[in-house]
């Protein structure tokens, strides 16, 4: 033997099947380390494997021969009988393929995902026995997870296979290579020596925490790159809790953890050195032990904050731990889920149960993890009726499910010893080399449900569309200039995406391309629809052409549910057409009434509860993320899709420096937060300076709770303002309390053109209870000087409070008609009980009851009783009847009552 003995670990070329995932292995990759880290040998390795990944292999000389390997007792007749030409000629082909290699030894991997693979078997032994016709001096050594009954009669059959390592153990195999001449037992394998076949059944410990880091420079990595991303495998452990009767893996019954400082500080380097943040972890298990995977989740997100990980997991994990999991960077999980038959359950003895597989999906696909369900056929044990409980399963959760595979029993090394004896004595085969029907393949196709590959999904390039949808009352409802809150929380996510260096995001505003498009309304208005099906079938066809396939369709509900039915009528289309995309409904409405979309309607993926941006990066990321600094405000998506339109470009740019009141008002929602929070002021100045370079009399409207909730920051921002060039036009809402005349003075030079006021009662009692601590006569003497600095004000007033009276009319005429010299406009809204605000989390304190009966979750407002007085339809009677008497009086002053976007919108036009 050499000083430097050549070794050659070769991965042959095998039929595409289930394992065959764009990963490079890592069998071969710690094999490769081991070695490398004695310094003894010359190491190469023959990657035959990925050119049938990449589907490059078509052009190889050996392509066409590759369905001979699935001809399994053709393939043992050619290697113990009578040689096969054609199998010769593809032995020959892929010899040549590879530069017709000479070593000193020729390693052969012979399982793919940890399995034992019989068709890697048999590529494996087409070669070894060419290899060694050629060099008879040459070592040939198999390697995988091949069970040892196996391995010893393989070697007992074929005498051109030198040495086979039983145990899965890599330093079995390297005290092999470095043995010499000594023909003593090496643990772990069997080779052939002087007098015939040495082994031993003593067990070698496996030291997982003595193994090297994967090495994979022997790798072509670029041809593993999916989507630009490498995503390697890695494990944390080896082995497995459960005794599956049908695998054939052979740790499984004993299982065994690298330390969690080691796996962190190894993700980390394997990281940093091959430029990548994408891992697919090996185990059999990833939640084989709750414990470890606990204490290991917060290590990697505090260790490698980055990564993003895959794995195979028993659908068996508590909610509290996949939440744990999704913040380590969990983004999809391979479920082994196998039947949804109980008795197959049962059977198998997994530990799992159809309920627990259920609460697993679901609580997986809630949090954002892709859920890829793997479905075992094929088991003698099964019966009918148990594929029927499984379709049904499947019918029941595809809702859940982004991906299945189903594995026959027998594609991925499910063949026993009994069969491998007939193969080699040439008898009948227990199992027909002719594979087993597949039994879930028509309920996929009618579901949509895809069978994308691990690492497809781990590295897919994730596009994201908005998508702000016609009013339900579309040709009639409102105009385009009361949209202001949706693009608002549209371009603040769009921002955030856009600072991360997130790609492919799509901005689609079909309430402004259909308000504009006179044809398209004048269709609408000619051709009057019986029910709102059709109107909804319609505009669906004319929106989807213009929606290209995403990862994501994010739908803002705005303005309640003013356009939630054409918003389902297109998501339910987008949905048949991408099944793999996620549908995800946003914005007011989906804050309160999240749960009664979800259930109502399946298509939905996701119903977001908050209008945070931070949320939307955490979907697209599949991760928790840390605290995110803002993105600057960027427009210029919203900009472009106009011009490329046609459309009239904006009056006016949506902005908030705030989020969050820090008020408590008895009948507020809270849709911003109650939690108070302030933009950076530096982001502030940067985005408004932005934003006055986008048109050449550039106007803003803030949507702040109160751009005087702090009059400090108020003094620094109206400062930052007033030295914009072009100067700005702006509108802003206000709480009429502790405004001076200096403050509006300073205001209206910085540019305010508009104060929304939120009086809401003139009843001193009322005003004391909404806890802004508002008094009439303070708020006459604000409107007064804002008036006087040119400011125009426009001021709000809620009517059918619980037991409102004439008197509070009363109240509110007076007070609009003494101060009408003050006011430009007049907004006479009515009191809504709506969920989250205080009156509806405690409504006996303020003397009301809630019919929830007539709650129809999709309307602005729940129904409510005064105890001691009307009943809901006298109460909403009155409020109807004292809003249309208010609403009269403001005409007759001459005032209008107009959206506050709106009315801005109409003032900087005509100014």
């Amino acid at each position: 033997m050499p000083k430097s003995p050549h070794i050659i670990i070769w991965l042959p070329p095998s039929p595409m099947g289930p394992g065959m995932i764009k990963s490079p292995a890592l069998d071969v990759a710690n094999l490769a380390a081991l070695i490398r880290q004695t310094g003894r040998y010359r190491l190469g390795l023959i990657d035959q494997r990925v050119d049938v990944i990449n589907a490059s292999a078509a052009s190889s000389n050996w392509a066409s021969g590759l369905f001979l390997l699935n001809q399994f007792s053709r393939c043992f007749d050619h290697l113990l009988k009578c040689p096969d030409h054609a199998l010769n000629a593809f032995t020959k082909n892929v010899i040549v393929n590879a530069g017709s290699p000479k070593a000193d030894f020729f390693i052969f991997s012979i399982s793919v995902l940890e399995q034992f693979s019989l068709q890697y078997l048999i590529v494996s032994l087409c070669l070894a026995k060419a290899l060694k016709v050629s060099q008879p001096c040459a070592k040939i050594v198999f390697f995988g997870n091949c069970p040892k009954k196996h391995a010893r009669k393989l070697m007992a059959v074929f005498s051109f296979v030198d040495a086979f390592l039983e145990d899965g153990n890599e330093f079995s195999l390297l005290d092999y290579l470095g043995r010499g001449r000594d023909n003593s037992p090496v643990k772990g394998v069997i080779f052939r020596a002087d007098k015939g076949l040495t082994y031993t059944d003593e067990r070698r410990v496996l030291g997982l925490n003595k193994m090297p880091r994967p090495y994979f420079g022997l790798f072509d990595l670029r041809r593993y790159s999916s989507s630009g991303k490498v995503v390697l495998p890695y494990e944390i452990s080896r082995g497995c809790a459960n005794k599956c009767f049908f695998c054939y893996y052979i740790h499984k019954g004993k299982l065994a953890h690298k330390d969690i400082g080691k796996v962190t500080d190894d993700l980390a380097f394997l990281s940093k050195k091959y430029k990548t943040n994408y891992f697919h972890f090996m185990d059999a298990a990833i939640n084989s032990d709750e414990a470890y995977l606990n204490r290991l989740c917060p290590a990697l997100r505090a260790r490698v904050p980055k990564i993003n990980w895959s794995a195979l997991a028993i659908p068996n994990i508590s909610k509290r731990l996949l939440i744990s999991m999704k913040a380590g960077g969990c983004r999809q999980l391979r479920w082994g889920v196998e039947y949804a038959s109980p008795k197959m359950l049962k059977l198998i003895s997994k530990k799992t149960t159809l309920d627990s597989i259920i609460d697993a999906i679901k609580n997986a696909h809630e949090l954002g993890i892709y859920n890829y369900v793997t479905l075992l056929s094929g088991l003698k044990q099964e019966a009918k009726a148990d594929i029927d409980k499984t379709n049904k399963f499947l019918a029941r959760m595809h809702p859940y499910i982004d991906s299945v595979k189903e594995c026959v029993w027998g594609e991925l090394g499910h063949f026993s010893l009994a069969y491998l004896e007939a193969l080699l004595c040439g008898r009948p085969a227990i199992e027909s080399d002719k594979k087993k029907a597949e039994q879930y393949a028509s309920i996929l196709k009618k579901l949509n449900i895809p069978s994308e590959d691990i690492i497809e999904v781990l590295t897919a390039p994730h596009r994201a569309a908005f998508i702000i949808s016609p009013q339900d009352s579309f040709p009639g409802g409102g105009t385009v200039d009361d949209d202001g809150r949706s693009l608002l929380s549209i371009f603040k996510a769009i921002s955030l995406l856009k600072a991360r260096n997130i790609a492919g995001i799509e901005y689609l505003n079909f309430l402004l391309l259909f308000g504009e498009h006179a044809k398209i309304q004048g269709y609408f208005l000619r051709h009057p629809f019986r029910t709102p099906e059709g109107k909804e079938r319609i505009l669906v066809e004319l929106m989807a052409p213009l929606v290209k396939k995403s990862s994501f369709y994010f739908f803002y509900i705005s303005w309640w549910d003013r356009n939630l039915r054409t918003a389902l009528a297109l998501a339910r289309y987008l949905k048949k057409a991408h099944p793999s995309s996620k549908i995800i409904f946003w914005g007011p409405h989906c804050n309160f009434y999240s749960k009664e979309i979800s259930r109502k309607y399946a298509f939905i993926d996701k119903v977001l509860r908050t209008d945070a941006p931070e949320t939307i990066l955490e979907l697209l990321e599949k991760k928790a993320t840390v605290p995110a600094a803002p993105g600057l405000m960027d427009y210029s998506m919203h900009i472009d899709f106009l011009a490329k339109h046609g459309l009239t470009p904006p009056v006016l740019f949506d902005y908030e420096t705030s989020c969050g009141c820090k008020h408590n008002c008895f009948y507020c929602s809270s849709l911003s937060g109650k939690a108070l929070w302030f933009k950076d002021i530096f982001l502030v100045s940067k985005d408004l300076r932005a934003l006055a370079k986008l048109a050449i009399e550039p106007n803003v409207y803030f949507h702040d709770d109160a751009l005087n909730m702090d009059n400090g920051r108020l003094g620094a921002l109206l400062d930052i303002m007033a030295g914009i060039k072009p100067r700005l036009s702006w509108s802003c809402y206000m709480i009429a309390k502790d405004v001076s005349e200096a403050l509006l003075k300073k205001m209206a030079y910085a540019g305010c053109r508009h104060i929304r006021w939120g009086i809401e009662t003139l009843d001193p009692y009322k005003q004391r209870a909404i806890d802004k601590g508002l008094n009439t006569q303070e708020i006459a003497k604000i409107l007064f000087a804002a008036n006087r600095h040119g400011i125009d004000n426009q001021i709000s007033v809620i009517v059918g409070f619980p037991y409102e009276c004439s008197k509070d009319l009363d109240l509110a005429i007076d007070f609009i008609t003494n101060n009408r010299k003050n006011i430009s406009c007049v907004n006479v809204y009515q009191f809504k009980l709506r969920r989250n605000s205080p009156i509806y989390a405690y409504p006996g304190k303020f003397g009301i009851s809630i019919d929830h009966t007539l709650d129809s979750g999709s309307t602005d407002g729940m129904p409510f009783s005064e105890k001691n007085g009307l009943p809901w339809q006298l109460k909403k009677s009155q409020q109807e009847y004292i809003s249309n008497i208010l609403k009269l009086k403001v005409k007759s002053l001459g005032l209008i009552d107009q959206d506050p976007r709106i009315y801005f919108s109409n003032l900087v036009r005509h100014a």
